[in-house]
């Protein structure tokens, strides 16, 4: 239908002059371009693009509508025709829409009538594709609709940290900071726990005939990772053995103290192999995936006759 039509009108024609800009105050020249259903893009030769040279190419894009320029269409011959953007391979006739002292380019699409018709221009995603940059546009109705999408999440945000929109980032920045903080002192928290638990449990734990201490820590479900503390500072004890399995995955981490008497990678590996598992470490620390729960029951007996 026609708005479809002239939508897609405003994105060909706003490409040119885009183009034409980034040429004219950067000199860098358009490689490709894509003009998707939502957005379009522009792929520019170079490597390197900083943010503020983009939004000065917007502001002049901008500036260019406003200027409401004419845009032409004429027929020329290939042999004669000069002063165009990307020069044309082709021989014969060519195309040419011109953009009123500022862009020629040989173009069979079809374009609006003056610049002004393209409406707003946004400029948004700037993203590096091999050796060249990609930016992202978006003009007339679907820059407008673009633009109160991104006001509306910004409203939301600022909502949520009852302050005004040019608050919003700085607010949020804060927010994060002492978040960060939070979960660092938590972190350390948890590991003054663990250190204590570790402790703890050494000392509740009677040793066995041979004078070594042996933990059995078994979950249905979780992590590994939030025992592996606390297995530290067990094992960090005299002649310990701190053993961790879960049931859902199936998993298992075997630790142990210097003068233990065990290797805990050697000893892992080996019942791992033997039940179908998977996974290894070192001297005093190992851990494993198995594939069911009956190859964990196997692991578990071979650790505790080791």
């Amino acid at each position: 239908d026609w708005a479809r039509r002239f939508d897609h009108m405003q994105q060909h024609s706003g490409q040119h002059l885009l183009s034409a800009v980034f040429v004219e105050r950067l000199g860098i020249a358009t490689v490709s371009f894509h003009l998707g259903q939502e957005s379009s893009t522009i792929d520019l030769e170079t490597g390197t693009l900083d943010p503020a040279r983009v939004l000065e190419a917007e502001r002049r894009a901008n500036e260019a509508v406003c200027e409401n320029r004419p845009l032409a269409v004429s027929f020329e011959d290939a042999a004669e025709t000069r002063d165009l953007r990307k020069p044309s391979e082709r021989a014969g006739t060519l195309r040419v829409v011109t953009i009123d002292g500022l862009d020629r380019s040989a173009c069979g699409g079809t374009h609006v009538a003056r610049t002004g018709e393209i409406g707003p221009i946004l400029l948004r995603k700037l993203e590096r594709i091999r050796n060249t940059m990609r930016v992202e546009f978006l003009c007339g109705r679907r820059a407008v609709g673009r633009a109160r999408a991104d006001f509306d999440a910004l409203s939301r945000v600022a909502q949520m940290v009852s302050g005004s929109l040019d608050e919003a980032p700085s607010l949020v920045a804060a927010q994060f900071e002492a978040a960060r903080n939070a979960d660092k002192v938590r972190r350390k928290l948890e590991a003054d726990l663990a250190q204590y638990q570790g402790r703890e449990l050494h000392s509740a734990t009677a040793p066995d005939d041979a004078g070594v201490r042996r933990v059995l820590r078994r979950q249905p479900s979780g992590n590994l990772e939030d025992l592996r503390a606390i297995a530290q500072s067990f094992t960090a004890q005299a002649k310990a053995v701190f053993v961790a399995a879960l049931d859902e995955p199936p998993a298992l981490l075997l630790a142990v103290s210097a003068d233990s008497g065990v290797d805990a990678g050697k000893v892992l590996k080996a019942a791992l192999t033997q039940a179908g598992g998977r996974g290894g470490g070192n001297q005093r620390m190992a851990q494993g995936s198995l594939p069911s729960r009956e190859a964990l029951e196997q692991v578990l007996g071979q650790i505790r006759t080791s």
